[in-house]
């Protein structure tokens, strides 16, 4: 009950608690305490015989969601003494409070991602780079079929059966799938012959508790996938991705992570993913890998075998938008590295992009003010406010918050207070998200507002300033309250 709502949303049939808080807010005892509520089936609850003053009860009544339905609490009692004895001549009181559920209907679907790969490990490589829609090799190339099936819809799924005709394959799941969930099964098979499958799925939609949904039909989804049988030929692939960040050595290359285009702000790191794959039946040697645009070049290659990937990662910064493109060349050679006669190189091309962005630089100061000095113990905390309340000469602590709310490093902050004849530039360059607090000493003076200001220059970690970044700024008053001596015997 504490978590409770004064509403509550969710499907048929889930179960729900109302909870009927009552609180003695007044200046008497209160007995006979009698909640009810017509709207939850007449509910009556005449257990609380004594409420004393400030006492809070909670009585909870579990229900389940049928329709939607507004209901309301009443509660009464009667005003005593200490003892329970009724208070003369004093009328019950009561008080009310309605809550609600509403009924959300369900919905269900289902997606089926039918993609092939060269090769045979027990489905390790679905749902990866590898995995897509169309495989090449030659006859008796063994091949892996991933059939991917995922919940996109808000009910369980039960009976979920995957089938594919031209592979003579049916597999029935044997759990329900909740709402979200994927599963991936896989299928070995070789290539004969240019073969194009489709891959379907079918479902029941359930309740949480696996009761069939009766205004739901069963849910559908097909999706095909390709294998090409080729002759003797090479081939190469490179795949040019790029993610923000450089201090990996190159661990995201092959994630999510890594993407066609990024953005950032100027002096972003990021880090250039280039992929290079055998898509051929031929062994490939004297590989060379250039991108002109980042003035990078790498021909320290191993051979590679059909199928065979290898991963290089180039760190760099984002100064300009930048399109750049990554060129591999091979020799397509036999598997003890003799040069195949009348067969050109092969080679490929990528592209991927960084974007600049605005620096989203951004800067908050924060300026409180307390009762007596500590060394700026209470800055930050509830004892530090807007305002602080004492006589002449008292002595004050005034607190100073700094905090980098952009998204770029901050150098050269300084933090300003002309009616305290106050100035830091000690915090130096403050990381996105970091607070510094300063403080202050102090004494009351009179009744006076002060204004903290702060100002720091948009810049990279080690202190580059960016260019065309604006200096960012922020201030925030706080006050003393004198209180004027009366002196009196």
């Amino acid at each position: 009950c504490a978590t409770a709502n004064e509403t509550v949303r969710d499907f048929p049939k889930t179960a729900v608690m109302y909870c009927f808080e009552i609180k003695n807010t007044g200046d008497s005892h209160l007995k006979d305490v009698v909640v009810t509520n017509a709207d939850l089936a007449n509910f009556k609850d005449d257990s609380i015989k004594f409420l004393a003053i400030g006492e809070t009860r909670i009585i909870p009544v579990p229900g389940i969601i049928a329709t939607n339905l507004k209901n309301t609490a009443f509660v009464t009692a009667t005003p005593s003494l200490e003892d329970g004895t009724p208070l003369p001549k004093s009328e019950q009181v009561r008080d009310s409070d309605p809550s609600a559920v509403e009924v959300v209907p369900y919905t269900a679907k289902i997606d089926i991602d039918n993609t092939v790969y060269i090769g045979k490990d027990d489905g390790a490589q679905c749902g990866t780079s590898v995995a897509r829609d169309l495989a090449q090799g030659l006859f008796g190339t063994e091949v892996t079929y991933c059939f991917n099936v995922t919940n996109i819809g808000d009910s369980t799924l039960a009976d979920v059966v995957i089938s594919n005709k031209e592979l003579n394959y049916t597999k029935k799941l044997t759990k329900p799938l909740v709402p979200g969930e994927h599963v991936t099964v896989s299928l070995d098979k070789t290539i004969t012959r240019d073969w194009t499958n489709n891959a379907t799925v079918i479902a029941n939609p359930v309740t949480k508790d696996l009761e069939d949904i009766a205004e739901l039909d069963d849910v559908t989804s097909d999706d095909i996938s390709a294998v090409d049988k080729f002759d003797f030929v090479g081939s190469i692939n490179i795949l040019n991705t790029v993610y923000l960040g450089s201090s990996d050595n190159g661990a995201q290359c092959g994630t999510d992570a890594a993407v066609e285009d990024v953005s950032g702000a100027f002096g972003t790191a990021v880090t250039y993913c280039f992929t290079i794959i055998n898509t051929g039946e031929t062994h490939l040697a004297n590989i060379v890998l250039t991108n002109p645009d980042l003035s990078f070049t790498k021909d320290s290659f191993k051979t590679l075998a059909p199928r065979e990937n290898v991963t290089v990662s180039h760190p760099g910064k984002i100064t300009v938008g930048l399109v750049n493109d990554a060129i591999v060349k091979a020799n397509p050679v036999t598997d003890t590295g003799k040069d195949i006669p009348d067969h050109d190189d092969v080679s490929s091309t990528d592209p991927s992009e960084v974007k600049i962005v605005d620096s989203e630089a951004n800067i908050a100061i924060a300026n409180t003010v307390y009762l007596g000095t500590d060394g700026g113990e209470k800055c930050g905390t509830p004892g530090a406010g807007e305002l602080a309340i004492d006589y002449l000469n008292k002595p004050v602590t005034y607190c100073f918050a700094v905090t980098n709310t952009g998204k770029s490093f901050l150098k050269d902050v300084t933090v300003t207070n002309g009616e305290l004849k106050y100035t830091d530039k000690s915090i130096g360059i403050l990381a996105p998200n970091a607070t510094v607090m300063l403080f202050v000493d102090g004494t009351v003076t009179g009744t006076v507002e002060n204004l903290a200001n702060v100002t720091g220059t948009p810049s990279l970690e080690d202190g580059t300033v960016i260019p065309k970044a604006s200096d960012v700024t922020a201030s925030d008053p706080s006050g003393i309250q004198m209180i004027k001596s009366i002196p009196a015997i």
